[in-house]
């Protein structure tokens, strides 16, 4: 029926909350996009730093305990000042459990935890401080060897893979060392590398897909750097790539393994962007293998890196996605099917995966996510654990959510919550964290009598959908739209505190919830008399600022860019004004000629308004005055109407078909000018209740491309849909895909694609132009 696009989180990704069913089985559904992040259990756990997982091959990730000398799958937690060891335990009372582990052994837990990790084969675990790196057993956790750097600077970044071993020092030192609890040194130092700056972050390459580089000799750039190696090389199994980031240089350097001997150096290009993480990342379903690196910024650069055939690794051209505003955190990993993944942690988590060849970034249904750890046990099979500011939480990455055949984990993820009446509009209160609604209930005076609707307005917290304040309407009063705003006060205080800030722009961020109403008498085919309402909301109560008398019944509701009311009224447009000292709304303006005025949008002075016959006219607020600039003469029985841009306006219409029309300003004649052009038109086959702007995935600026202007819609039949406003080169590309798709994908039935997506009503029939069919084109992905 209705539905409103909102990000209560601040992730920079809408969800769509919507007005669904009927009389008692109505309820608010909440829509998001993205992974979805099945929380299984959460204990109160403030302050973790970082977290790594530890497992030891052959425990099938063990159960409760290490009987029989098998490591049970642990977790390494650090703080400011401290490590704590977790792993699942399990009793009678309790089940299983996480549980802290009391013997550590020579496990430093008196010390922050720089980087843990398993040994290839599971026999050995490995534990950096800043102070030394230990090798210890993995069931025991009996120490089997220590390192300390030789100059007695602190570790501060390390990375594993396999026996191998890569860390950084605060002397501005990277090291290679091999860890192999059966060889006679333990830990054994393979080479050094000295940087002119000190390494923010570094990485191995998995050896699976890692082509052998040459030893590269040093630059000229490079001669002074000093370098020194010892003997040895990489066994088979071994990485033999890393990528490390400087602090100061802002740059990244691939390293050739064993001799830690450069490959090249690519500079980051944003001076002062630090890079804070790498991760390579080789999906079995893209070209590319490619090296994933945080900034500081939040935003994700991916460098694809060469197949295996290529003789040398050399970084190709980045491609930025933004992701956060904050630091991010890269940890890869793999999926229980075996698909390699790689977890975004920051303020906005995010999950890199691919799907058809290509790379995609979807948001993790979670607050937030400093730090990540697989954590897959026999209590908790492909479980992964993340921590907040306060909490740590145990859950899954919801895989059921991938399409069938296209890998892709992004999908609508629906909640439900029951009202047990039936809501009507919707509008949200981001000032407030809160939604309102317009419902109604079938009431009965006395038992076995004749029922009734009787409307009310709610107020809903957006997060746990508590109801935060109610108020109901007259009995024989119907809610039939809702508009949050501010009326102009915010602006008048701005203006009065000598703010540059601008006004609300359409509504939505005012403290006032406006409410039009019909009086719905038997004896009257349409209403003739009607109220809006200026509602404020107080702790837990909605408090009656205003009520102002229309002759009609108040269809639509909106908000001027100054802050000025727009109301639909039977057959007019009117335009209020809201006095603050009285407080009261004044009548300004109306515009005549309509049947009914059943939608009004707005956008800066401009105003869009559907009719219920007479399809959609443009009408404009100046010199205190509405003034009529163009309208559609087609008859048109609208359904929904909304702005595309300035000029170009989008409309549906009661015979399930959408059109959009053009603004003629540079026509040669009064009369042309007055005319709105259709450039667009087609059969969507759903009858639309609701046009919103907004997107239900993470809007990317990628390669500084600006993402692409959607606006949702919702239907009659609960789909949520999406239109797009594309770029001309672009469309004409499509349209040529669109049309030898149509040739070869055959319809439900063997139905035309054409005939099917012509415009058809009951006064004209016209072939489909102007659109692109995104389900036929996605038919070309599949």
């Amino acid at each position: 029926v209705d539905f409103a696009v909102l990000d209560p989180e601040g992730q920079g990704q809408g969800q769509v909350v919507t007005c669904s069913g009927t009389r008692r089985d109505g309820s608010i559904r909440v829509v998001r996009s993205g992974v979805a992040f099945d929380e299984r259990a959460s204990l109160p756990l403030p302050g973790v730093k970082a977290m790594w997982s530890l497992h030891a091959s052959g425990c099938g990730g063990g159960g409760g305990g290490s009987g029989g000398g098998v490591a049970p799958a642990r977790l390494v937690l650090s703080f400011v000042s401290e490590t704590r060891l977790l792993a699942m335990a399990r009793d009678e009372e309790e089940g299983d459990h996480l549980a802290e582990v009391e013997e550590g052994g020579g496990f430093d837990t008196e010390s922050a935890t720089v980087f843990a990790a398993s040994l290839a084969g599971g026999a050995a675990i490995v534990q950096a401080t800043s102070r030394c790196l230990l090798l210890l057993d993995a069931a025991s956790l009996a120490q089997l060897g220590v390192w300390s750097p030789p100059d007695g600077a602190a570790i501060t970044l390390a990375a594993a893979h396999g026996t191998t071993l890569l860390l950084a020092t605060a002397g501005r030192t990277v090291a290679l060392l091999r860890c192999d609890p059966a060889a006679g040194e333990p830990i054994a130092l393979l080479a050094t590398r000295a940087f002119e700056h000190e390494v923010a972050c570094l990485a191995l390459r998995p050896p699976a897909a890692a082509p052998s580089p040459p030893d590269a000799s040093l630059d000229a750039s490079d001669a002074d750097v000093p370098m020194e190696t010892d003997s040895g090389g990489a066994c088979g199994g071994e990485p033999l790539l890393a990528a490390v980031g400087s602090w100061t240089s802002f740059s990244l350097s691939l390293l050739s393994l064993p001799s830690l001997a450069p490959c090249g150096t690519t500079p980051l290009g944003d001076k002062g962007v630090v890079p804070r993480s790498l991760a390579f990342y080789a999906p079995a379903a893209a070209p590319h293998e490619y090296l994933l690196c945080g900034l500081g910024d939040g935003k994700l650069l991916y460098f694809p890196l060469p197949t295996a055939e290529d003789a040398a690794p050399v970084l190709g051209a980045p491609k930025a996605v933004p992701l956060a505003t904050q630091p991010l955190s890269l940890v890869a990993y793999t999926a229980d099917d075996g698909e390699p993944l790689v977890f975004c942690c920051s303020e906005r988590p995010a999950l890199v995966h691919a799907s058809a060849g290509q790379l995609l970034f979807s948001s993790v249904n979670l607050p937030a996510a400093h730090a990540l750890a697989p954590f897959s046990c026999d209590a908790l099979p492909g479980c992964l654990a993340a921590a907040d500011e306060e909490s740590l939480l145990l859950g899954n990455v919801l895989s059921p959510a991938r399409r069938s055949g296209g890998g892709s984990y992004r999908r609508p993820q629906v909640s439900t919550y029951r009202l047990g009446e039936q809501p009507r509009r919707i509008a949200p209160l981001p000032t407030r964290r809160a939604l309102a609604l317009l419902t109604s209930a079938g009431e009965r005076a006395v038992p076995g009598g004749e029922e009734t609707e009787r409307y009310k307005l709610r107020v809903f917290d957006d997060s746990s959908f508590a109801e935060l304040a109610s108020a109901h309407l007259l009995p024989d009063e119907a809610g039939l739209s809702i508009l949050v705003s501010g009326l102009g006060e915010e602006e008048a205080a701005e203006a009065a505190a000598g703010s540059s800030v601008g006004g609300l722009g359409g509504g939505g961020g005012g403290g006032y919830i406006v409410v039009g109403t019909a009086h719905i008498l038997p004896d009257e085919p349409e209403p003739t008399s009607g109220r809006i309402l200026v509602f404020e909301l107080q702790e837990g109560s909605l408090e009656l600022r205003h009520e102002a008398a229309v002759r009609g019944a108040v269809y639509s509701l909106a908000e001027l860019s100054s802050g000025l009311l727009l109301a639909g009224v039977n057959n007019k447009l009117q335009l209020f004004e809201w006095e603050a000292g009285a407080p009261r709304l004044a009548l300004r303006a109306e515009h005549c000629g309509h049947i009914l005025v059943l939608y009004v949008q707005a956008r800066a002075d401009f105003i869009l308004v559907g009719d219920l016959m007479k399809s959609i006219t443009l009408l404009q607020w100046s010199a205190g005055e509405l003034t009529e600039l163009a309208r559609d003469v087609n008859a048109n029985w609208m359904t929904a109407v909304a702005f595309l841009d300035d000029d170009t306006f989008l409309g549906a219409e009661n015979a399930l078909n959408l059109f959009a029309a053009r603004k003629r300003a540079d026509a040669p004649t009064e009369e042309e000018r007055g005319r709105l052009e259709v450039v667009c038109e087609f059969h969507l086959g759903e009858f639309v209740n609701r046009f919103r702007r907004g997107s239900l995935t993470m809007q990317m600026r990628e390669a500084g491309a600006e993402p692409l202007p959607t606006m949702l819609y919702g239907s009659v039949n609960g789909v949520v849909g999406v239109v797009a406003s594309l770029p001309q080169e672009l469309y004409v590309r499509l349209a040529k895909v669109q049309t030898a798709l149509s040739r070869v994908v055959k319809g439900v039935g063997g139905l035309s694609h054409a005939s099917w997506r012509s415009f058809v009503n009951d006064r004209k029939t016209a072939d489909a132009h102007g659109f692109i069919d995104g389900d036929l084109i996605e038919a070309f992905l599949d």
